[in-house]
C-alpha cells in the first residue's frame, strides 16, 4: 500500500462529512467506547530512552465521551477494536445549526489505559519545548476535522504530530482519543488486540 502523505492524514473537513464516514453519528455509542472492561491492561509504559518526557495531559481534568448537551462537536472512531498496524480514523464534526469554534487539529491526546492511569504512547525530547497555537479554527455545520493513522509507532507521530515519537510502542489494551481543542475535551477509546505487548509489562 503506497504511504499516506501528511495532507492526507490529516484533512480539514472543507465539505461536509458525509454521514458514511463517521458512522451513525447520532448517539450510537458503538462508534464512542468499547462496552466493558479491557481484557489487558499495562502496568505502565516505560521508554528506556535517555532525556524524553511523556506528553502529559495538562489542558484537561475531564472528558466528555462522543458529545453531549454542552457542545456542537460530536467525536466518532470508525472501529472499536483494531489489531497492531491497522489503520485509525477518527472524526469531529460540528452537529450544531451555527458555526463553531475549535483550537487547530494538533490539540488531542492518544492514551493507553494503564494501572496507574491514562497515558499518552508519546514522548518528546525534554531539551526542546513542545507548544501549541492559539488559533481558532471556524467549522460550519456538518463541517471539521479528520485524523487517519496507523498504529504503528512509526507511522502514527508521521501522520499526525511528528514533533513527538511513540515509546516504547503500542501494547495490547484500551486506548482513548481525547481531542480538547474544545470546551468540554472530547474522547472516543477502542481496543487493541494482538498488540505484541510484552508480558514483563503487562497484566492480563
Amino acid at each position: 500500500m503506497a504511504p499516506h502523505t501528511r495532507r492526507q492524514a490529516i484533512r480539514l473537513a472543507v465539505a461536509s462529512v458525509a454521514a458514511g464516514v463517521v458512522g451513525c453519528i447520532g448517539g450510537a455509542d458503538r462508534q464512542v467506547s468499547p462496552k466493558g472492561d479491557p481484557s489487558t491492561v499495562t502496568a505502565t509504559l516505560d521508554c528506556d530512552r535517555e532525556g524524553v518526557e511523556r506528553l502529559d495531559s495538562p489542558y484537561y481534568e475531564t472528558v466528555v465521551w462522543g458529545g453531549g448537551d454542552d457542545t456542537p462537536f460530536t467525536l466518532r472512531v470508525d472501529a472499536l477494536e483494531y489489531e497492531r498496524g491497522d489503520e485509525v480514523t477518527i472524526t469531529m464534526r460540528n452537529d450544531g445549526d451555527e458555526a463553531a469554534l475549535t483550537g487547530n487539529e494538533r490539540k488531542f491526546n492518544l492514551e493507553l489505559n494503564t494501572e496507574g492511569g491514562w497515558q499518552d504512547v508519546r514522548v518528546w525530547d525534554g531539551d526542546r519545548p513542545v507548544g501549541y497555537t492559539a488559533i481558532g479554527i471556524e467549522h460550519p455545520p456538518g463541517e471539521g476535522f479528520e485524523w487517519t493513522f496507523p498504529l504503528t509507532p512509526e507511522g502514527f507521530p508521521e501522520q499526525t504530530d511528528d514533533r513527538f515519537t511513540v515509546c516504547p510502542g503500542f501494547p495490547e489494551g484500551r486506548y482513548r482519543f481525547v481531542y480538547w481543542g474544545t470546551d468540554p475535551a472530547l474522547a472516543v477509546a477502542f481496543d487493541l488486540v494482538d498488540g505484541g505487548a510484552t508480558p514483563s509489562s503487562v497484566r492480563s
